[in-house]
C-alpha cells in the first residue's frame, strides 16, 4: 500500500464541495468548503481551491455523489461532471481516482473513533460482519464495508432510489399525496433528503388540511429545534422513514457490524434523531428478525472530515 505524499482529496456532494490536502500520514492539513452553485463547473471550483495552497499535488482522489464510471461521473443532484482523462491532463495529476462519496464514508467507518460518533442506538457490533452506511443530504447515499485481511472491501450502493416503504395507514396516505405531487411513486430520497424534508412538509400539511409553513429544509430543522410541534412531527416522520429504510438495508446486507448514519442533514439535530421513532422503526418487523435488528448498533458520524479522510484511505488502499 502506497504512502500518502501530499494527497489532494475532495468530498463532492449535491450542495457543497469540500476540498482538502492530506499529509503523508493521512492527516488533514488544509481544507475548504464551497457551495457548488457558486461555480459553473468542477474544474472552476478545483482551480479556486488550488489557488489557496502553496503547490499543486501530483495525486488526487475525489469522492463524488453519483455512480462512477470508468471515464468519469455525471453528478446525480448537481450540474457538474468530471471526465477523468481531461481533469488529469488539465491539472497535471500523475494519478487521479474517482470514488462514490459513500465509498469514502464506508471506508472512514472502519477507522472511526468514539469522538467521531454520536450513539443513536445501542447494540453489540460484530467486527467480522459488514458495516452499513446511509445518509440523507442533497440525496440519500448508501454504502457498505466488508472486513477482510488488509483493507476492507467497499461497495457503493444506490439505496436512495428504492421505493419509499409503507407501514401505516398514514404512510399510505402520504405515499399517495407524494405520488400526485411528484407525478410518480416516491423514492426514498424524495423524502430522505433536503428537498425531501420540504416534500414531506407539504404532504403532511395536505394530510392535515393546512398549508405548509416551511419552505426550506432549514425552516423545518430550525423550527423543530426551537420546539415547534408541527416541525417536530415532520422530523419524527422523517426519522421513521430513515429507520425503516436503514432496517431493511441492514437485513438485506447482513450488516451486523453496525450502521453509520452520515450526510449533511442529520448532524443538525442528533438529539432529536435519538429521541425520534427511528429506533422503533429500525427494529420492528413482523417476524423473528426483531432480535437480529435489536443487536445492531447505530451511530451518527459527526466528523466533518469523514469524507475526505475516507477518500484518502481509499486512495492508499488502491495503490
Amino acid at each position: 500500500m502506497a504512502q500518502l505524499a501530499r494527497l489532494l482529496v475532495g468530498d463532492i456532494g449535491g450542495t457543497h464541495a469540500r476540498f482538502a490536502l492530506l499529509d503523508e500520514n493521512g492527516n488533514v492539513i488544509h481544507r475548504q468548503q464551497v457551495l457548488i452553485c457558486n461555480f459553473p463547473t468542477f474544474d472552476a471550483a478545483l482551480t479556486a481551491y488550488l489557488e489557496t495552497i502553496d503547490h499543486s499535488p501530483e495525486n488526487a482522489c475525489f469522492a463524488v455523489a453519483g455512480p462512477v464510471k470508468a471515464d468519469g461521473v455525471k453528478f446525480t443532484n448537481a450540474p457538474w461532471s468530471i471526465q477523468i482523462a481531461k481533469v488529469a491532463e488539465a491539472f497535471s495529476f500523475s494519478s487521479l481516482k474517482l470514488i462514490n462519496d459513500f465509498e469514502a464514508i464506508s471506508r472512514f467507518s472502519m477507522i472511526a473513533k468514539e469522538d467521531d460518533l454520536y450513539l443513536i442506538k445501542k447494540g453489540v457490533r460484530d467486527p467480522t460482519a459488514p458495516v452499513l452506511t446511509l445518509g440523507p443530504g442533497t440525496g440519500l447515499g448508501q454504502g457498505m464495508a466488508i472486513p477482510r485481511q488488509g483493507a476492507p472491501f467497499i461497495i457503493a450502493a444506490q439505496g436512495g432510489h428504492v421505493t419509499l416503504p409503507i407501514y401505516t395507514p398514514k404512510e399510505h396516505n402520504l405515499f399517495q399525496d407524494l405520488t400526485v405531487m411528484l407525478g410518480r411513486p416516491p423514492a426514498a430520497e424524495d423524502v430522505l433528503s433536503g428537498r425531501g424534508l420540504v416534500n414531506l412538509s407539504k404532504a403532511m400539511a395536505k394530510l392535515e388540511g393546512d398549508p405548509t409553513k416551511f419552505h426550506t429544509p432549514e425552516d423545518v430543522t430550525t423550527a423543530a429545534l426551537e420546539g415547534d410541534k408541527t416541525a417536530r412531527q415532520i422530523i419524527d416522520q422523517f426519522c421513521t422513514y430513515l429507520g425503516n429504510i436503514a432496517g431493511n438495508a441492514a437485513l438485506i446486507t447482513g450488516t451486523r457490524g453496525g450502521v453509520f448514519l452520515s450526510g449533511g442533514i442529520l448532524p443538525r439535530f442528533p438529539q432529536l434523531l435519538k429521541e425520534s421513532p427511528f429506533e422503533d422503526a429500525f427494529t420492528t418487523r413482523f417476524d423473528q428478525m426483531n432480535e437480529y435488528l435489536e443487536n445492531i448498533p447505530v451511530h451518527l458520524v459527526l466528523n466533518q472530515d469523514a469524507g475526505v479522510i475516507g477518500a484518502g484511505l481509499c486512495f492508499t488502499d488502491r495503490n
